[in-house]
């Protein structure tokens, strides 16, 4: 009996999504456990920002910007290392990543900056280090703009050295704006019946792991 591929592929994605979903109940008792412990919230004059932060609040302090589609998560893999350099770590969430909101106001990376800057003034933090990958690093360089004096020293991962619109002309940049505005005015909302539905679409469609392989 020769069975479809078509069918085949369907047995294949079903017993995929069982797999893991099993994975992903049993990994996020792990994650809220750890949530707990390391992650926090502030609000901000501009949003209710969530950050994470580990190591001693007598260290220095390096406050790290995660890259576009990213999250303060990023260092996890890293954090004990970092931890063992005795630094205080502060990872980020900013607008729309993690578990920080979009603002209802329009707001741009200097509001980031300025939230970065809010939670430092809280924390009693007078200096950081200040680092960020790709969008985190052009964020880095940003608040060390306009807040040269709090900054430490600066460290920018493939991000914060040239402007992303360097050597673009700027009826291009006014074309690329309106058509970002386009498509987020355009776009529906995704609504899905669980949390692992959602993670699940996330995990075939966002280069996580394809359905097909």
């Amino acid at each position: 009996m020769v069975i479809p591929l078509y069918g085949q592929s369907n047995k294949m994605i079903n017993q995929d999504s069982i797999n893991q979903s099993k994975l992903y109940n049993e990994f996020r008792i792990d994650f809220d456990k750890y949530e707990k412990q390391y992650g926090h919230y502030i609000q901000t004059n501009n949003v209710k920002m969530h950050y994470l932060e580990w190591g001693n609040p007598k260290n220095p302090t390096l406050i790290w910007i995660h890259g576009t589609y990213s999250n303060g998560y990023e260092l996890y893999e890293i954090i004990d290392d970092l931890v063992k350099m005795n630094l205080h770590i502060i990872a980020i969430d900013y607008y729309g990543h993690g578990f920080t909101e979009i603002p209802e106001k329009d707001v741009s990376i200097y509001h980031v900056v300025d939230d970065i800057k809010f939670l430092m003034d809280k924390k009693n933090i007078k200096q950081a280090i200040i680092g960020g990958w790709s969008r985190g690093g052009t964020i880095s360089s940003a608040f060390y703009d306009a807040y040269p004096k709090s900054v430490q020293a600066l460290i920018l991962e493939d991000g914060g050295s040239v402007a992303w619109d360097f050597n673009e002309k700027a009826a291009n940049i006014v074309k690329s704006i309106e058509e970002a505005h386009q498509y987020y005015v355009n776009k529906k909302p995704l609504i899905f019946d669980s949390e692992f539905d959602a993670y699940w679409y996330i995990y075939n469609n966002w280069g996580v792991r394809g359905k097909t392989r």
